[in-house]
């Protein structure tokens, strides 16, 4: 009888996980890694290309569609796409790469803004609402052609 018992436990609990690593696939929205050598500011020609700002976003891309501060940071630098002279790039957190280590990020939502030369300008950690106001600042100031890569306030 405690065998039975035990089976039956061990069956539930597979059962469970391989129903939960499923739904968990399906939640999930497609989401694209970007590696190093893509990233604008690596290329000797950036400048050549009009490229005078880079926004990299590190963040859990399952945060994607919530309503809090994640939500809308990930929407904010989306918007920056198509910007004149501004590349925009998303990592997943959950998977830190090169990317991550080079700049320090530890922790997930992080912002940063870099220069043509790929050498940070602004920095934007975790999604209070000062943070948020400050980076829709610095994103607004990067829509202008000729928007500041340079003395960018942060947090």
């Amino acid at each position: 009888m405690k065998n039975r018992l035990i089976i039956l436990v061990a069956t539930i609990a597979v059962v469970a996980a391989v129903l939960w690593f499923k739904f968990d696939a399906q939640r999930e929205p497609p989401w694209t890694v970007v590696h190093p050598a893509a990233h604008p500011a690596a290329h000797p020609a950036a400048d050549e290309q009009g490229v005078r700002a880079s926004v990299l976003l590190f963040v859990d891309p399952r945060e994607t569609e919530e309503s809090g501060g994640c939500g809308e940071i990930i929407q904010m630098v989306r918007d920056l796409r198509g910007a004149p002279g501004v590349g925009v790039q998303e990592f997943d957190s959950r998977h830190p790469g090169e990317d991550a280590r080079r700049h320090g990020v530890r922790t997930s939502p992080v912002v940063l803004i870099l220069d043509a030369n790929g050498t940070e300008q602004a920095r934007f950690e975790g999604e209070s609402s000062a943070t948020i106001t400050s980076l829709r600042a610095a994103l607004s100031a990067l829509r202008e052609p000729s928007g500041p890569t340079r003395g960018v306030d942060t947090p």
